[in-house]
């Protein structure tokens, strides 16, 4: 299986690279974001895909404890 994020692509562009692979496709016809995704394909979509925001903050929680405890410590 592949997976081709077609955000930069236009619709010709994809069909023209899915004819040039000469292999089956299928899914869905328009664009779908991760958790449709991950829906539809288990196992498909990482944990970071499908929840960006949280892993942002979650690191700049983490780079802000650092921040601080080095700061009081």
């Amino acid at each position: 299986m592949l997976r081709v994020p077609g955000g930069g692509y236009a619709r010709e562009d994809i069909d023209r690279l899915v004819t040039a692979l000469g292999v089956p496709c299928s899914g869905p016809d328009h664009a779908v974001n991760a958790n449709e995704l991950a829906k539809t394909h288990p196992g498909l979509v990482s944990r970071v895909e499908r929840h960006p925001y949280r892993i942002a903050f979650a690191v700049l929680a983490v780079v802000v404890i650092v921040i601080v405890a080095s700061i009081l410590g």
